[in-house]
């Protein structure tokens, strides 16, 4: 294909396109499905990627999640911690299964 080349790594490809849209320092949510191994394993991977980049992450479920005035929030015991940036690899058609309470269409418009 003329005018396109390889992007070589695809993971350090990914991780810099997505760690531009965080802020440095920043908290990545790694929003997976937890009971399917190959999906956390691509995850960790991406998480091991954001670290090197100086961002904080979480590898989480979607119910894990809460949203506040269009703002992603990690529920951890009984404190919420503030997410700067979501990166979902959960099938869009489970959502709608998640608990209602999650705001899961939040993953797809009006959140900041």
């Amino acid at each position: 294909y003329p005018g396109w080349a390889p992007v070589g790594d695809p993971v350090t490809a990914l991780a810099d396109a997505l760690a531009a849209a965080a802020p440095p320092g920043g908290h990545v949510g790694l929003v997976h499905a937890p009971a399917y191994v190959a999906d956390h394993q691509v995850m960790a991977c991406l998480a091991r990627a954001f670290e090197q980049r100086g961002l904080d992450t979480s590898l989480v479920s979607p119910t894990r999640l809460v949203w506040e005035a269009g703002r992603a929030l990690l529920v951890e015991d009984t404190r919420r911690r503030p997410v700067d940036l979501v990166v979902r690899f959960f099938p869009a058609e489970w959502l709608p299964g998640a608990a209602t309470s999650t705001g899961w269409a939040h993953f797809f418009r009006g959140s900041l």
